[in-house]
């Protein structure tokens, strides 16, 4: 049943669900607890209320840095032209108030990581932050900041792009997922790799129709874009 709901919400391009959060949910659920005391309402769910927590740390996170890449390069014209002041103003604060909201939900991020007191899940969820920022240093820059074109971009860049934002979020959340419920080292490595292959997935499609749809052809680049910016299609 789980599986059966994960495909029709990653299938229907309308939806609009926070998809990375069910994903780790319905595997939640899916794998169960390992030897664990759990309340009622826990064991009438399938689901640990760490395991709910986690879920909501990983849209949290996914969100901030998806608000922080909407910082805009003021050009270096237009911060010492006189003209267009309205345009500048309103570009340095749109920037401030990206930068606030996605600082402000790192923070509740964090706050909620440390709530969970398990010392792996927290060392797991870091390296998915840290990665999250290296990969924006894959790829061409444009004069602006924003990710352009590369020519000489590769299939092996674009995969460490994805496999260091989108794949490395959902996988470690993933992983985390089923060391809370206390499954073993194996277990966890399958988990591991099922987000990875599922965000991974759904990256190589969403860049395929930017590439194919007519309407944005003249607007495709290889980007950092991860797989859920607005919905998984």
């Amino acid at each position: 049943m789980s599986c059966f709901c994960l495909r029709k919400i990653l299938a229907d391009g309308k939806t609009s669900m926070q998809t990375r959060s069910l994903t780790v949910l319905l595997l939640s659920k899916a794998a169960g607890f390992a030897d664990q005391d759990v309340t009622a309402a826990e064991k009438s769910s399938e689901i640990l209320q760490s395991q709910r927590v986690l879920a909501e740390i990983t849209e949290m996170l996914h969100t901030g840095f998806m608000i922080h890449r909407c910082i805009v390069k003021i050009p270096l014209k237009l911060q010492k032209s006189g003209d267009n002041f309205s345009a500048k103003e309103n570009m340095d604060f749109g920037n401030k108030l990206s930068i606030l909201t996605g600082d402000y939900l790192f923070a509740n991020a964090s706050t909620l990581l440390a709530s969970l007191r398990n010392p792996k899940v927290v060392e797991i969820v870091s390296a998915a932050i840290g990665d999250f920022s290296e990969s924006e240093f894959y790829g061409k820059k444009s004069a602006n900041g924003s990710q352009e074109f590369d020519s000489n971009f590769q299939v092996s860049d674009w995969l460490s792009k994805i496999e260091t934002s989108a794949a490395s979020l959902l996988a470690r959340s993933c992983q985390g997922a089923l060391v809370l419920s206390g499954h073993s080292e194996d277990h966890q490595k399958k988990a591991f790799e099922l987000g990875r292959n599922l965000a991974i997935a759904c990256q190589v499609r969403t860049t395929t129709l930017m590439k194919t749809l007519p309407l944005l052809t003249m607007q495709y680049q290889i980007r950092s874009t991860t797989w859920m910016d607005h919905a998984c299609p």
